[in-house]
């Protein structure tokens, strides 16, 4: 299962994802895959959906005058690092949020990539803040949180066989938001903390919302409506609709794999990283003790 709900009257479980689904970045981006295969060559990898925007899609003359009057490549990148260490850390106080917890600030934020607890900014406050302030105004009903998006359906014809949707992603918030008329409507909700792209983010949306159709719809009914959601750092938000453009979304699917594959048109061969042991031991007798001669866990 995904995180409890713990909010009154909200959805008491959250929607389970189809499978028990990893990451893996790689040089074209990252990949989602089922870890339950039995073994690698039974996996298949699915790129991620901002991996694939970001491979076939340019940024723009903004974007490449930021990188071309930064230090140095390596100073942008340290920037950039900084920039979506931030966006996560924002974007997972909001998840706790969702589920009904509590967040303590003073606590700090593990940074994984850094290996440590750092503090949260006032700015990460503001726009904790600007999140709570969309919540209350629209009187937002959570169905779902940070949740993973992953089909391996199949298909097979006269013509070719295949997997039926050969991407993956996270939607960061599926929710029902009454209209004018009150009525409730289901949307995802995508949180930005930074600038807005209006192509890539309608693209982006535009594929979650296929995923999550094909996974969850005929339980849960489709989704009605897409939305990135702007985090200010002024403690304001702002709260934009896209249109859903399925076939725009599969022109820039097929140009990514264009782009990645070699001349013969042949895709990137994935390899996993292979996991270091966690317990390390000159007891040849393969198990791990916990100091008092109590065996306890295998060693490797």
């Amino acid at each position: 299962m995904e995180k409890e709900s713990q909010i009154p009257g909200k959805i008491k479980s959250l929607l389970e994802p189809a499978c028990q689904i990893a990451r893996l970045d790689t040089g074209n981006g990252r990949v989602y895959y089922d870890i339950a295969a039995a073994n690698e060559s039974l996996r298949h990898y699915f790129y991620g959906v901002t991996s694939v925007l970001d491979g076939a899609l340019a940024k723009g003359y903004g974007y490449n005058k930021w990188l071309g009057d930064s230090l140095s490549y390596s100073h942008a990148l340290d920037y950039a690092m900084e920039k979506a260490d931030a966006g996560t850390l924002v974007h997972a106080i909001i998840d706790d949020l969702n589920a009904g917890i509590t967040v303590d600030t003073d606590a700090g934020w593990y940074n994984e990539r850094k290996d440590k607890t750092v503090p949260i900014t006032d700015l990460n406050k503001t726009m904790v803040e600007a999140y709570i302030k969309f919540y209350q105004e629209n009187s937002v009903d959570i169905v779902a949180s940070e949740i993973t998006l992953y089909n391996p359906k199949r298909y097979k014809n006269r013509h070719q066989e295949g997997y039926r949707y050969p991407f993956a992603g996270t939607a960061d918030i599926v929710c029902k938001i009454p209209d004018k008329k009150g009525n409730l409507r289901l949307a995802i909700v995508d949180v930005k903390t930074g600038n807005e792209y209006p192509k890539s983010h309608e693209l982006q949306l535009t594929a979650y919302k296929i995923l999550y159709d094909s996974l969850h719809g005929s339980a849960f009914g489709d989704i009605d409506d897409l939305y990135c959601l702007y985090l200010k750092k002024t403690g304001n938000y702002k709260l934009v609709k896209y249109n859903y453009q399925p076939e725009v979304w599969y022109m820039v699917y097929d140009l990514f794999n264009y782009m990645i594959s070699n001349k013969l048109g042949k895709m990137p061969v994935i390899k996993e990283k292979k996991q270091k042991p966690r317990y390390y031991s000159l007891d040849q007798s393969g198990e791990k003790t916990d100091g008092s001669n109590n065996r306890k866990e295998t060693a490797i």
